[in-house]
């Protein structure tokens, strides 16, 4: 299992970047990509400080970061999940974790859920920001996973 979740990461990695690269490219980002992007990347990071009992406060959930903000989250994101992958004690991913949302509202969910809902959570957004370039007249990165899986 864990060769699986790690792949998933490295293909949101990759996604990410191909996504991000294209947002570094527009002379002018499309309104609200940068938004949605920053929004992606926070909560990959907040879910992960959930999961590792760490504060969540330095990620709010809707802030806008800048491109230079946005590249060292891609990576930062990418490599703290793939440790965590590494460095967790068994391979079904079936802790189940308590956490309070961004709203204070108490769930459990498992690691497994949390990992799925990450990556679903980022390929979502990053349709809505291809939409958005497209609307634009700009050129999205095609981020599928097939894509990324052909090319490997």
């Amino acid at each position: 299992m864990k060769s699986h979740y790690k792949n998933l990461f490295n293909y949101n990695h990759w996604a990410n970047d191909l996504c991000l690269q294209g947002l570094e490219n527009a002379v002018s980002p499309p309104p609200k990509t940068l938004s949605l992007f920053s929004h992606t990347l926070s909560a990959q990071l907040i879910w992960l400080n959930r999961i590792s009992d760490l504060p969540i406060a330095p990620f709010p959930i809707w802030e806008e970061y800048n491109l230079r903000e946005l590249r060292s989250m891609v990576e930062e994101g990418t490599e703290r999940w793939l440790k965590f992958i590494d460095n967790y004690p068994n391979d079904n991913f079936g802790e189940v974790i308590n956490y309070i949302n961004t709203k204070g509202n108490k769930y459990n969910s498992s690691v497994l859920d949390i990992i799925t809902h990450i990556i679903n959570h980022g390929t979502y957004h990053r349709g809505q920001i291809a939409l958005l370039m497209r609307q634009s007249e700009l050129n999205p990165a095609v981020t599928d996973y097939i894509v990324h899986q052909r090319n490997i």
